[in-house]
């Protein structure tokens, strides 16, 4: 049951940057200068997902 919790918390890890990476990719598209601001916001939301993702990985103790 732990390695199935496991895989579910990956997969909604990995939906949420999908969606945060498409949230970015229609902000770029736009001219507006307010978007920059939300770029880095999601930057930073995106870095924190795939650090968090990292530390949950089981070879994330593996260098």
């Amino acid at each position: 049951m732990d390695k199935l919790r496991q895989e579910a918390e990956k997969a909604e890890l990995a939906q949420a940057v999908a969606a945060i990476e498409f949230l970015k990719n229609k902000i770029l598209a736009s001219p507006s200068s307010a978007s920059q601001q939300m770029i880095t916001s999601l930057d930073a939301a995106l870095l924190a997902c795939h650090r968090d993702g990292a530390e949950n990985s089981p070879t994330s103790g593996i260098r």
